[in-house]
């Protein structure tokens, strides 16, 4: 996946969506491949777009990396980034897998679900 569309919506907005899809699936047309991530409210979205997550979001989009590695890039603490990288795996804007490391046993790495990330906020 190349993007990731952010916005502000409402049940009712998820539900319209999902009828538009459903109606193109029965008259069998494409679906066009997405990825939409909605916030209730303005102030949920701030949480997660923090100064701080932006940047590790950054990090992980230039170069997937260890939590080890990325604290090192970003100048942060471990903890803090592990931290970080869960509300953004709980976002939906980041995957967390553990892979093998030779002779340490696991590590877990974090990949970017997509290159672009648009934001769109209407208050």
């Amino acid at each position: 996946m190349t993007k990731l569309k952010t916005q502000i919506g409402t049940e009712a907005d998820f539900f319209r969506r999902g009828r538009l899809i459903a109606k193109a699936a029965d008259a069998g047309q494409p679906i066009p491949e997405t990825h939409l991530l909605t916030f209730a409210e303005p102030a949920d979205l701030m949480e997660v777009f923090t100064p701080k997550r932006v940047e590790l979001f950054k990090a992980i989009k230039a170069q997937s990396d260890s939590i080890t590695n990325l604290a090192e890039r970003v100048k942060r603490d471990r903890a803090s980034v592990s931290r970080d990288l869960t509300v953004l795996e709980k976002a939906g804007m980041v995957i967390v897998r553990k892979r093998p490391h030779p002779g340490h046993g696991l590590v877990k790495e974090a990949k970017a679900i997509a290159k672009k990330i648009t934001l769109s906020v209407v208050i």
